[in-house]
């Protein structure tokens, strides 16, 4: 029995992403290392989220049965906002974060807070070095489609701190590393909580016209506690170790991406007498291509393709593909459209208990957004989605659509 952990927007550093910063080369007398913060007024405004989502179980009618859900209602959310950035040539410093609540017209039971919050600061050593630190705070229910069929009701809090520091030489020779901590904990006793430590680096080669090229590496253990009985075949640790390749181009350019490369060595560690289903040590290429195009100041192209491992519970090999359409019809009106192919195929699943998950799944999503500014620090968004999931377990094969009308207005503090 699995329970996998939902799928977030804080990544676990991969080797498409090691580095804190993309150093480029300055003239002598200024800092060689960007500050990566976009400085902002305080504000604290309000949201109000109106959701119809035609298919709240993630699922088909035997996964809302088994689940006890209605699979069609609407979903209201209001949230207080706020945000805030500052920056100086040497220091720059940033917090946001949303603070809601989940109200539902028919499963109530799913009812709860929804909190995403973080803050983030770098400050310029010298004139070559830079240290950074983030912190990040999610609090939610989480996705059907990312439990088993015998748990409904659960809320995941994720901690994620990062500490860093990236180096760059006046010859352009670039060094970063980055040490990670996470913990995932979730309320329903029958999911497993997981700490996770990560560090990773590169060194390598960045200059203004080139880019960056550099090699990566990465070591990471994920340590799993609070399982149930039931869940003996959940390793107590997971070890990943990576080393590859990584380019990025100039980001101001009309086409710019990046490409990384690598080799992932993964193991897991299991006590006595455990009951983990297949092997213990999984070993792999992986890949990622991320691509922009702006030929004008108006659109924007953005393309994605990624083959990677992770772990929840167990070895996970995921593979990825985006693509995303920006568009500015005019300064007060934009909109997106685009759609995601997501597959994932979970190991370690317990042969000798009864089928409760998926072994794969494929995850379709087609969007269309339109967002207009109605007023000085005020938007209406209304959003469009559809979803469909394919699987080998009967109860998480679906379809369903989402519509989402979002009206957030803030107003600015003077800080003296």
């Amino acid at each position: 029995m699995r329970c996998r952990p939902l799928r977030h927007r804080y990544a676990i550093p991969t080797l498409a992403g090691i580095a804190l910063v993309i150093p480029q080369a300055a003239h002598a007398d200024q800092p060689r290392v960007p500050i990566d913060v976009v400085e902002k007024p305080l504000t604290i405004g309000a949201r109000i989220d109106v959701n119809y989502d035609a298919n709240v179980v993630q699922g088909n009618a035997e996964a809302a049965r088994l689940r006890g859900l209605e699979k069609g209602e609407i979903i209201t959310t209001p949230s207080a906002t706020v945000d805030f950035g500052y920056r100086t040539d040497r220091l720059g410093a940033s917090f946001n974060g949303v603070f809601g609540y989940d109200f539902h017209t028919k499963n109530k039971v799913l009812d709860r807070e929804r909190i995403d919050f973080g803050a983030g600061a770098t400050q310029l050593v010298g004139d070559a070095c830079a240290i950074s630190g983030k912190l990040n705070f999610l609090r939610k229910q989480t996705r059907q489609s990312d439990l088993t069929t015998i748990v409904t009701n659960n809320t995941v809090k994720l901690t994620i701190a990062t500490l860093g520091q990236t180096c760059v030489t006046s010859g352009g020779l670039i060094e970063t590393v980055q040490v990670l901590r996470s913990s995932w904990h979730n309320s329903s006793r029958d999911n497993i909580n997981n700490d996770r430590r990560a560090v990773s680096g590169l060194i390598g080669y960045t200059d203004t016209k080139f880019g960056t090229l550099g090699v990566t590496g990465l070591f990471e253990a994920t340590d799993f506690s609070g399982r149930p009985p039931i869940l003996v075949m959940t390793p107590d640790t997971l070890e990943k170790t990576q080393v590859g390749l990584q380019y990025t181009s100039p980001v101001d350019r009309p086409l710019s991406g990046s490409l990384s490369a690598g080799y992932v060595y993964s193991r897991a560690k299991i006590s006595p007498g455990s009951r983990l289903a297949g092997k213990l040590i999984r070993k792999m290429p992986v890949l990622q291509a991320a691509l922009v195009w702006k030929p004008n100041d108006k659109l924007r192209i953005s393309a994605l393709a990624a083959r990677r491992i992770r772990h929840d519970t167990s070895f996970t090999i995921t593979t990825d593909f985006q693509l995303g359409v920006d568009y500015t019809l005019s300064p007060r009106l934009q909109a997106s459209v685009g759609g995601r192919w997501l597959r994932d195929h979970y190991y370690g699943r317990d042969v000798t208990l009864p089928r409760i998950a998926q072994d794969w799944q494929n995850q379709t999503t087609f969007y269309a957004t339109l967002t207009r500014q109605i007023a000085p620090r005020t938007e209406l968004a209304a959003d469009l989605r559809y979803d469909r999931g394919l699987a080998d377990f009967a109860p998480f094969t679906y379809k369903g659509a989402r519509f989402t009308l979002t009206l957030t207005s803030a107003f600015e503090v003077p800080i003296r």
